[in-house]
């Protein structure tokens, strides 16, 4: 879980070094792709992820696992795609480079 808060930190500190909020329902003003942004085009929500196996760890559930998968498929096929539509709206060409570049997740 340490992990998933640095990673969230770091992604946190991108954006602020480009201006640009970090919450998906505002307008994004700049292409991060430094940071953690390098490795994951998602470092945040692998950061909650990351977090969530560690409680299910923590409390032992193995029913919370088992949910994790189709947590992140949610995520995953809804507010992900979602959020890279609008990308490759605003930024074309440069975010599909950066596609091709990055993975979604790790």
């Amino acid at each position: 879980m340490i992990i998933a808060v640095w990673l969230s930190i770091e992604a946190g500190r991108a954006f602020r070094r480009h201006d640009t909020p970090t919450e998906p329902w505002k307008p994004t003003s700049q292409l991060v792709q430094d940071g953690p942004y390098r490795f994951t085009r998602n470092p945040i929500y692998l950061s909650f992820a990351i977090t969530y196996v560690g409680l299910a760890f923590v409390f032992n559930s193995l029913p919370a696992l088992i949910l994790l998968v189709p947590l992140i498929v949610g995520f995953d096929r809804t507010q992900i795609l979602r959020e890279e539509r609008y990308l490759e709206g605003e930024f074309g060409e440069e975010y599909l480079r950066y596609k091709e570049r990055v993975r979604r997740w790790i």
